[in-house]
């Protein structure tokens, strides 16, 4: 895989698309006819919330982690709520035999909930020749309404490499909105640090990292604190 420029902007997804894994790629096709959901709560503070798949409950992962399930190919019917029973999004999303998907909810409260379809193209490999790439991805989402844009600078540990992806914003770039703003991105492995700044600033405001392996999906998602902090998590899907 060519190393990524010291400076990289990437583009952002709108429910379900993603950047195009790396050539290099060494193992066959998925043709597994399950379809691998994961679900990320990236909802900000003390947000409850309530999800279900084709009118049947899921139980969340705890705040700023991320659990996975088999569904059959398909249309599946996506329903997020309130503790109290409040409808706050109602929608249908298609899926492929063999395909990955990750569904982030996000947002702080009932008029800022959403959610949103991200499609992994990277390991499936649906974005290139149809084979699976031997990087790793991530997937980063801003789930804090009303704040930003920031940069999301990455640093490659062991290495001169740095990232840096601009207009890190809620809301922008997305649909349907409200949803979070995402870069989903191939990396190689290593561990990297993730941190975000204002535009064009070298200050950290909130800092995690990850170690990524070959084939690993992870998520960083930066969120709010019930206190109004900044806060970002990363989280292996």
């Amino acid at each position: 895989m060519p190393r990524m420029p010291s400076l990289y902007r990437a583009v952002a997804f709108a429910a379900a698309t993603v950047l195009a894994a790396c050539s290099n790629d060494t193992t066959g096709p998925n043709t597994n006819g399950d379809v691998k959901l994961s679900v990320v709560n990236a909802l900000s503070g003390d947000v409850g919330a309530q999800l279900k798949l084709d009118q049947t409950s899921v139980a969340l992962p705890t705040s700023g982690h991320a659990s996975s399930m088999m569904v059959t190919a398909g249309s599946h019917r996506v329903q997020l709520s309130s503790e109290s029973g409040q409808s706050l999004v109602d929608t249908t999303i298609s899926v492929a035999a063999g395909s990955r998907h990750t569904v982030v909810l996000s947002g702080s409260g009932v008029t800022t909930a959403g959610v949103s379809v991200a499609t992994d193209t990277i390991s499936t490999g649906t974005g290139g020749n149809g084979y699976r790439s031997i990087v790793g991805s991530v997937l980063m989402v801003n789930s804090a309404p009303g704040i930003g844009p920031f940069d999301v600078v990455v640093y490659q540990a062991n290495s001169d490499s740095v990232y840096r992806f601009g207009n890190f914003a809620f809301g922008a770039g997305s649909l349907p909105p409200p949803a979070p703003y995402g870069f989903y991105v191939p990396f190689v492995p290593a561990t990297y640090t993730f941190t975000i700044t204002n535009p064009g600033a070298p200050t950290a405001l909130a800092t995690t990292t990850l170690t990524l392996a070959t084939d690993d999906r992870w998520t960083v998602m930066l969120t709010t604190s019930i206190e109004g902090g900044l806060v970002l998590q990363a989280t292996k899907q």
